[in-house]
């Protein structure tokens, strides 16, 4: 618990340094879980941070601190956005109490359709095998897609699919979020 407050505490100050460009605020939800992601990139555009509170009705809470080096894979007015990195990742299981700490491995894809450059499709897994996480925890996973339109330069509105889940010692698997949801992403 002590590193997971250390880590969040650490992207927390850099969010506040003044040499940060661009952030980013994500709200995503459905009937049973949402989502609120806070994200900044550093000045050469190359080093993402964010954080994020997932919370399920059902099944507890997932909060993650991580960082990403994102970079284009292909050159061009819309080019593919890549970004590989990990994530300190605190995982509270409601039913049971059950706890997990670790880091998550992965990454992101994100391609803008040429032609019509207000929409972009993008993509995200991660993963925290036994070996990166303890506590009550033995996995954890996250997938996720999305389809978005840029209502203006700043804000999109999307439509996605995420599957959040968790493996636990002794206790059933828990599934922050599975399914469908609707989101805002605000950038500024």
């Amino acid at each position: 618990m002590r590193s997971l407050l250390l880590a969040l505490l650490g992207v927390s100050a850099l969010a506040a340094a003044p040499s940060a460009q661009s952030h980013e605020l994500d709200l995503s939800f459905n009937s049973d879980a949402f989502r609120l992601l806070y994200a900044y990139t550093l000045p050469q555009r190359s080093l993402r941070a964010d954080g994020a509170w997932l919370h399920n009705s059902d099944s507890g809470a997932a909060l993650h601190g991580g960082l990403q080096l994102v970079s284009a894979a292909t050159s061009g007015p819309d080019p593919v956005l890549v970004g590989l990195g990990g994530r300190v990742v605190y995982l509270n299981g409601r039913r049971g109490n059950q706890d997990g700490l670790g880091i998550a491995v992965g990454g992101s894809l994100r391609y803008t359709i040429p032609q019509y450059n207000r929409f972009a499709v993008t993509g995200e897994a991660w993963y925290a095998p036994n070996v990166l996480i303890g506590l009550d925890t033995r996995q954890y996973r996250e997938l996720a897609v999305r389809g978005s339109y840029n209502v203006t330069r700043q804000a999109e509105v999307y439509v996605g699919a995420r599957h959040a889940r968790a493996k636990y010692r002794r206790a059933e698997p828990f599934r922050f979020d599975t399914g469908m949801h609707l989101g805002i992403n605000l950038r500024f």
